[in-house]
This record gives C-alpha cells, structure tokens and sequence, in this order.
C-alpha cells in the first residue's frame, strides 16, 4: 500500500516595524518569503512583527491592517483587521475566507500592513529590512476545488396551444452536465421557488452527442407537482445525462426561478 505523507503547519510570515530610521546591519531580514494564498479554502496566517534588530514589538494599544493589493492596476483587492494574539511579542493572525476569494483570480499580488498606534499614528510595517513596503502574495487556484454557480432558469415565457393541450407550458433552454456528470450516476438537485404555483416542474436529459442538442431527444426523468405552493422546495434525482432542461406546466400563479446543481 502507498503511503502518503501531509503536513499541516502554518504560514508564519516575519515583517519589520521600523521606528528607528538608523540603519543596523546586525541580524537584517534579507528575505521576505511569499504569502501563498489557496482558492477553495480558508486561510490562515501568522504575521510576527518585529523592529530591524529582529526583536519582537509590542502591539498594546495598537490596530494592525493587512491589504491586499492587484499587483498591475496597483488597486485595493481587499482588506483585513489583524488579531491581535500576543500583543507584547509582536504577533498577530489573519484569517482569509475562501468565499472571499472566489470572485478573485489566481495570480501574483502584493500586501502591505499598517499599524495604528493608540495615539492614532500610523506606521509602516516593512516586509524586509530594506525598507519595501509591499511584501508578495500568489493566489493559487489549482489545489482545491472551486465552487461551481448553479445553473438557472427564469423569465419563463409559455405557451397556450393545440401543442401543449392548451396549458400554459414553459421550456428552458438546456444546459450541458459537468463531465463527472456524464461519467457517473451522481445525485443531482433541482430548487425551484415560486408564488401561489400550481402545475408541475419536469426536469428532462438528453444523452444526444451532438454539438447542438436535438430537442426532440429530451425526456422526462423527474419531477414535481405543485399545488399553490409558494417558496423555495427541491427535489433529487440520480442519472448520467449530457443535458438537461425544464419543462413547466403552469395552471395558475408564478414560477420565479429554478436551479438545477449537479
């Protein structure tokens, strides 16, 4: 059997508080390792600050902001107060959520920290004794997996014909699975939300190979009867399907959207 070693520790990130404007030479943080940032999950990190003879600083009374900066357009991607965690030895926390990260694209970014005193002062904190403010962020989005929207359906326009018995039907447009879709039968949702709806919700899949799905190869897998059901409701269903769309019958008040999630 393959044995697989992880490991779990933290990001521990040194920064330099620089009161002191004289140089010192002793013990200089030449190297200002990269904060590695992963899409998907939430972050946590451990910035020790410390003045330029690499001793800790005290945080009393003090607020600490960590930024998050688009290295190109050099614009604010956002920002986070610090936890304060030993204020006398200079160490602080900042937790990045990966929701907070999910409308924000991999790549290189730069950071920088602000500490405010309890006078209301603001100084500089220093990713590396030569005076650069700006530390290195990269954003990685190819370890986890990241969320993937819901499909969608609303705006339903109907139909009153010969064709459809004349009932109010609805159909729309179909939407190609994910390849693990295709691959396997997985349970798949459909949520619907409605006002006061009577009449029924079909999910239909189509396993037509063609680039354009032919939509006479739809049929019906699932569905829902609704009796003046107003709100949010849902239903399951397992298969391995290409495509899918949703037919509606509507007898009387309204359907506002529906979902459809693998």
């Amino acid at each position: 059997m393959q044995q697989i070693s992880g490991y779990l520790y933290q990001q521990i990130i040194t920064v330099v508080k620089n009161s002191d404007l004289a140089l010192h030479r002793e013990n200089q943080l030449f190297y200002a390792k990269p904060l590695q940032i992963y899409k998907g999950v939430d972050n946590r990190f451990k910035f020790v600050i410390k003045n330029n003879d690499q001793k800790p600083v005290s945080l009393l009374q003090s607020t600490v902001l960590f930024n998050l900066i688009d290295s190109t357009t050099k614009e604010l991607v956002f920002s986070r107060n610090l936890d304060l965690v030993y204020t006398r030895d200079g160490v602080a926390t900042c937790l990045i959520e990966g929701s907070l990260l999910d409308n924000i694209n991999a790549g290189l970014y730069n950071y920088s920290i602000v500490a405010t005193n309890g006078e209301g002062e603001q100084e500089i904190v220093y990713s590396d004794d030569n005076y650069q403010a700006q530390g290195q962020a990269r954003i990685q989005d190819s370890v986890y997996p990241q969320f993937t929207p819901s499909y969608s359906a609303n705006n339903f326009t109907y139909s009153n014909n010969s064709d459809t018995n004349y009932v109010n039907v609805a159909y729309s447009s179909s939407f190609l699975t994910a390849n693990y879709v295709r691959g396997s039968a997985v349970y798949q949702t459909v949520q619907y939300n409605s006002n006061a709806f009577t009449g029924n919700i079909q999910l239909q899949a189509s396993m037509d190979a063609k680039s354009v799905v032919d939509s006479n190869s739809f049929t019906t897998i699932s569905y829902a009867n609704c009796a003046n059901v107003s709100g949010s409701n849902y239903f399951n269903f397992q298969g391995k399907y290409r495509a899918v769309r949703f037919k509606v019958s509507q007898i009387s008040g309204q359907m506002n959207y529906i979902y459809y999630r693998p």
